[in-house]
């Protein structure tokens, strides 16, 4: 697996550095995710992309680079934001190094010792993704959901985000719904974000549809999205088939231009 393979509503995971260490679940010291909204875009040191890209990228900057449009929630922005952030895979380890993001299309900012692990969505989502319920959920959050919460971020630390596995599933759907308009932290993004997608794909199709949302929302993204540390949404997305991806295969050659 490589980078290009990643897809909307896929998960990027950092671990706290620099800028990371003031934003986050809890001051970033136990990481920041982000979801992905789009596939990843390479780019080559030649061209008239990166001739764009270097009126705004401070030098001197290792190319061939990727750009992969995200979204987020931090304590430096005012609400639910999306940017594109500049990843180079080193040729050497394989690893992924965030250098930045781009923000309105013209400021970079950039960060220091930023290594990357991204999470893709189980195959059965992935492969018929749609990007038109996917819009209608960044909407809907973008409508509802404030600005980063210190609040939000101690009570992850006091209380737990995990629901009871014999519970009643629309019982359960309905606790993890009301917890959608808490004001978010980094993982609230992630796991709103899901769960509402998840919501939505059975509506138009079945009779029963709030039972099989419930269903499938407790097979992939069963938490409290108010109350998640990052550790817990790694350990659920592990446990209900997310793949890991922390570095590029050793048998993918990129080309500088």
């Amino acid at each position: 697996m490589d980078v290009q393979t990643l897809g909307p509503g896929d998960v990027v995971c950092v671990q706290g550095t620099d800028r990371f260490s003031a934003i986050g679940a809890v001051g970033g010291y136990l990481g920041h995710v982000l979801v992905v909204l789009g596939q990843p875009r390479l780019v080559q040191g030649g061209g008239d992309e990166a001739e764009e890209l270097r009126t705004v990228l401070p030098t001197p900057m290792p190319w061939p680079l990727w750009l992969l449009k995200t979204f987020e929630s931090t304590s430096s922005v005012t609400g639910l934001h999306t940017s594109n952030h500049v990843i180079h895979v080193e040729e050497s380890t394989g690893r992924f190094r965030l250098l930045g993001e781009i923000q309105w299309g013209e400021q970079f900012i950039e960060y220091e010792g930023a290594v990357a692990e991204f999470w893709k969505a189980p195959a059965p989502l992935r492969s018929a993704f749609r990007t038109d319920l996917m819009n209608e959920v960044l909407e809907e959050m973008k409508e509802s959901q404030d600005s980063w919460s210190l609040f939000t971020a101690v009570r992850a630390v006091l209380r737990s985000a995990f629901v009871e596995e014999e519970a009643d599933q629309l019982a359960t759907l309905r606790e993890l719904q009301e917890c959608w308009v808490s004001k978010p932290i980094c993982t609230s993004v992630i796991i709103c974000f899901w769960q509402r997608y998840l919501c939505k794909l059975p509506a138009a199709c079945r009779e029963d549809a709030d039972l099989h949302a419930a269903r499938m929302v407790l097979q992939w993204m069963p938490l409290k999205a108010d109350r998640a540390l990052p550790g817990d949404l790694l350990s659920t997305m592990l446990k209900y088939g997310w793949t890991s991806l922390k570095e590029r295969s050793r048998t993918l050659t990129v080309r500088t231009a």
